[in-house]
């Protein structure tokens, strides 16, 4: 409770079941001290004492101060070693659940606690050497196989032309992996696939850690109407909100921001939420313990495991390296920071480029450097694209 780091570096994996009745109470409390002041770095205990008293009475009352008196709930400098004794705790309770979840045959529970499992060893800084947890999933009877991944479950993406490279659209549980170099037009390509998704009856969770919510809705305002973002905002701004909603938007596509927020931040948006697609940008800013490379790989493979368990196509962006700037058609080697691991756990990786030239008339080319959704002779040819930042538009 005396330090925000401790707080902040446990509550993601915490759940308030994970405590005694008076540790819930604690938990509840310190929490919304933390959320109501975003600058707090630690708690006053005259305060937080007086707050405590005020929602309980009786035998809890006594239960709960008695846990302030006593120094239970406070350890001034110790902090960090509480938080990581805690993990460790959460890590081993999980492993322990995963292990019956085996024993007991429970595919299902066995995904979601494997990833689970991955993530705390993750949050201990305990992966080094050591062997995760094996999750086991056989392949459908050959009688279903075409219900699953047939083409009655793809999902047409955004622009439309894209889907003549991954035969029609995407199954759940793809990595969709776009990469450019700054004010190349990811926000665009993301804003254009989330609103074109969600007119097709999806529901998409835009989740920006740059990026303000504000500024993004108002993108996907104009694009939804059709029109430019000076018509939406000033000179039509009632008709296009009709036609915004008209048209679903207002219920099928969110849009948060999310800072300092590792994988694992995810779930709580996407349980609420409920989406089809799920729109991240950008990846290489997911907090992790490791430095920028290793980080980009493990949240890549996160992400993607996040994706399968949740049954979601995601749309993650990431970087161009400076080596791109300019070139037309990118390759793999361009992506900045990462060379192997984040390009593993996408199944369509492409790159955005233009010369001077291109950028001049409005055109991107969209290079395919990555095709897991199409073995057809043209899946990795790339595409030339109009994009019209204004309107916030592909074509």
């Amino acid at each position: 409770m005396d330090s925000r780091d401790a707080f902040s570096r446990i509550a993601p994996y915490m759940q308030d079941s994970d405590f005694s009745p008076v540790g819930q109470f604690w938990w509840k409390l310190t929490r919304e001290w933390y959320e109501a002041d975003k600058t707090a770095q630690c708690v006053d205990r005259e305060a937080i004492a007086d707050r405590a008293s005020a929602r309980s009475a009786g035998k809890q009352r006594d239960a709960v101060l008695g846990m302030l008196r006593d120094g239970c709930i406070s350890s001034p400098g110790g902090g960090s070693n509480i938080a990581q004794t805690a993990l460790e705790l959460k890590r081993r309770n999980v492993g322990m659940e995963l292990a019956a979840a085996i024993a007991g045959g429970d595919g299902k529970k066995q995904l979601a606690l494997t990833q689970r499992f991955l993530e705390l060893q993750q949050a201990t800084e305990l992966r080094g050497n050591k062997k995760a947890a094996v999750s086991y999933e056989w392949a459908p009877p050959i009688d279903e196989l075409v219900e699953l991944v047939g083409d009655a479950n793809r999902m047409p993406l955004a622009p439309s032309r894209l889907n003549q490279r991954i035969d029609g659209g995407a199954l759940p549980s793809t990595h969709i992996l776009l990469f450019a170099r700054p004010e190349m037009g990811k926000s665009t390509f993301c804003v254009n696939f989330s609103v074109q998704l969600a007119k097709r009856d999806k529901r998409v969770l835009y989740i920006s850690n740059e990026d303000s919510v504000a500024k993004l809705k108002q993108r996907a305002l104009a694009r939804g109407a059709g029109m430019t973002m000076r018509e939406a905002i000033a000179e039509r701004n009632a008709e296009a909100v009709e036609l915004y909603k008209e048209r679903g938007l207002e219920d099928r596509l969110g849009f948060l921001k999310m800072t300092h927020a590792s994988v694992v931040d995810l779930r709580r948006p996407i349980e609420e939420f409920e989406p089809d697609v799920l729109v991240l940008d950008q990846i290489r800013n997911l907090a992790g313990t490791a430095e920028v490379v290793q980080r980009l790989d493990e949240n890549g493979q996160l992400f993607r495991e996040l994706l399968g368990e949740y049954n979601l196509i995601g749309l993650s962006v990431a970087q161009a390296s400076a080596g791109a700037a300019g070139k037309v058609w990118l390759e793999m080697d361009d992506l900045d920071s990462s060379k192997t691991g984040l390009p593993a756990s996408a199944d369509l990786m492409i790159g955005m480029g233009a010369d001077d030239s291109m950028l001049a008339r409005g055109q991107r080319a969209l290079s395919i450097v990555k095709n897991k959704l199409s073995s057809d002779s043209s899946s990795k040819e790339g595409l030339m694209f109009e994009i019209n930042h204004e309107r916030v538009s592909i074509r």
